[in-house]
């Protein structure tokens, strides 16, 4: 839960679809998103080209095992579009084990969240979404898009070697 309060921070333009993604992602990673190795490294690097280098965290810790990482701070730093796709591939085609129950779970903790007051939206907004809301991986929301211009790919925290890095 410690991750989805610092989200929060990070994130203030989070609707309940965004965190509803970052419940999927901390539990499952990448996996759902390598399909086609080739199309998802073309994807890459066209939003690599096209996202701006920013002064922002190089990464955001969303679970004990996950990571996203920032393109634009990866960018900022100097770092390859190449090498970041060889951490997102390894990441995609590692099998979590994680169980319906885990993101279940992370739901339900979501919604203790909002009943306190601790998400920017409302508790009664979070249990309509939860409502339709049918367990699949989702899109960020519009206002998530425009005010935040996500541009990340989820990585296992163990394959970021910050000390790797900076040499």
């Amino acid at each position: 839960m410690k991750y989805f309060r610092q989200q929060r921070f990070l994130h203030p333009s989070m609707q309940p679809q965004d965190v509803a993604k970052l419940c999927y992602q901390a539990t499952y990673g990448a996996e759902h998103l390598l399909t086609d190795a080739q199309s998802a490294k073309d994807w890459l690097l066209h939003e690599f080209e096209k996202t701006p280098p920013r002064e922002e965290p190089l990464f955001e810790n969303i679970s004990d095992r996950y990571r996203r990482v920032n393109l634009g701070a990866w960018k900022a730093h100097g770092l390859t579009a190449d090498s970041l796709f060889i951490m997102f591939y390894q990441t995609a085609s590692t099998k979590t084990n994680a169980s319906v129950q885990t993101f279940e779970t992370c739901l339900q903790e979501i919604t203790s969240m909002a009943e306190d007051g601790l998400l920017p939206f409302s508790v009664e907004e979070w249990l309509s979404f939860l409502s339709s809301y049918n367990r699949q991986a989702l899109h960020h929301s519009d206002a998530y898009r425009t005010a935040e211009m996500p541009a990340y790919r989820v990585v296992l925290r163990e394959l970021l070697d910050l000390s790797a890095l900076c040499r």
